[in-house]
Formats: structure tokens, sequence, C-alpha cells
């Protein structure tokens, strides 16, 4: 409880709840989290809405201290991929540390790497495509049917279906197209 007074009046006015050290956080009434990103010194981000919060350690009990943190006016200080380009300031779709060393960081159908974080590239330019002989040349070298799953030879790959080629129905298998060597790994090379 606390005493305070208006500009321009003489009466002074009791609130009993007190509004002190409050911080604004997308966190506290959660809906969901937008992003997580591991970092190569193993510190866990999460992003919610214009913020994120940081864990360093392994318990992931509590927030490191002085987070949330406001995407747009903190995340340079956090020498991950600094110097954000401003439509990746307000909310990120996802993010991951790459294989490469480099982190991507994603918002709508956009993408930026550490490597260049001011030139945003269309996500389908990089992710998402998979070498397809079958479709590039439209040649099938082989084929064979093992009960409901057919396989389409093409090149060096397979592809594997299920169901039958001329129902609509029909799916790709998951993990296809892959190798030959890879499906028959006891053929010889």
């Amino acid at each position: 409880m606390y005493l305070y007074k208006e500009k321009d009046e003489e009466i002074w006015k009791i609130k009993e709840e007190h509004e002190w050290g409050k911080v604004e956080s997308s966190f506290d009434q959660l809906e969901q989290i937008d992003a997580a990103l591991t970092d190569k010194e193993g510190r866990v981000f999460l992003f919610s809405g214009h913020q994120y919060a940081r864990y360093s350690g392994n318990t992931y009990t509590s927030v490191d201290d002085g987070y949330p943190k406001n995407i747009a006016e903190h995340w340079n200080n956090e020498e991950v991929a600094s110097d954000l380009h401003p439509d990746f300031q307000k909310s990120i779709g996802g993010s991951f540390c790459g294989l490469d060393g480099k982190t991507y960081i994603f918002k709508d159908n956009r993408y930026i790497s550490s490597d260049d974080t001011q030139t945003p590239m269309e996500i389908s330019s990089k992710w998402g495509r998979i070498k397809n002989n079958l479709k590039e040349t439209g040649q099938v070298d082989a084929a064979y049917e093992n009960g409901s799953d057919y396989y389409i030879f093409s090149g060096d790959q397979v592809v594997g279906y299920k169901d039958c080629l001329e129902n609509e129905e029909v799916y790709v298998r998951e993990g296809f197209p892959k190798k030959i060597v890879e499906h028959f790994p006891s053929l010889p090379a």
C-alpha cells in the first residue's frame, strides 16, 4: 500500500496494489514458444512474441537474471547472430545453429544467417529442397513391388511408394528418395 497524489490535485490517494518491480513478460501468461535456440556455449534461448529468455546451465529451473528481454533492444548483445534485420527484431518463427557453424533464424517465408543478418532470403531458396532424380529426369531405370510398396529407380536413387501407383492416395514413403546403396546396403558397390 502507498500514497500518491495526482498532478494538480491536493488530495492524497491510497493505492493498495503495488506495481514496482514488474517487468513486461511474454512468458508470464505463456501460450506458446515461437522458437528455441541452443548456442555454441550451450545456452538456451526461448522466444515468445517480441521477447526472449535465456537459460545458462543445465537445470532450466529459472531464467538468467535480467530476462526476459526485448529482441529489438537486446539481441545484438548476445553475440549469437547480432545486428538483426528489422523484420526479425519483432518476433521470429524458428532458429538453430547449423553444422556449418552458422546460426539460422526464420520468420514467415524468409530466413537470415549469422554470416549475413541484413539480407533476408526466401526459405525455399535453400531449405526444403530434396534432390530427386526421378523428378528431374522423368526417367525410370527399374522398378519392383513388395506387397503394397512400390520402388522406382532413377539414376543412383530409389523412391519408395506406399499403396497403389494408380490410386490417388499413393504417397512417398518416409525417408525417400534415397541412394540405392542406402536402400540395399549389402549389395556390392
